[in-house]
């Protein structure tokens, strides 16, 4: 059984990140995301759901406000099922 707080007696795990993309092939062209993500076990690692929020934000385009906003965030949602 996978490490993690117990929550409505099931297992539930958390995952907090810093994601940065610096590609370096232009001035300031980094990216960088906060992503926190949530993980509850149904029934083991069979059947889990997942849950990410995601923060992004770009100099790039907060110097090139054409490509886009330069601050934005996501929610993601997955059902994993193994077989």
């Amino acid at each position: 059984m996978p490490d993690g707080i117990t929550l409505v007696q099931r297992p539930a795990g958390s995952r907090p990140e810093h994601l940065p993309l610096e590609p370096d092939q232009v001035d300031d062209d980094n990216i960088h995301s906060l992503t926190l993500g949530l993980n509850y076990y149904i029934h083991g690692d069979a059947i889990k759901l997942m849950a990410d929020y995601v923060h992004t934000w770009s100099r790039f385009r907060e110097a090139h406000p054409q490509f886009g906003d330069d601050n934005f965030d996501e929610v993601i949602l997955r059902l994993h099922l193994m077989f």
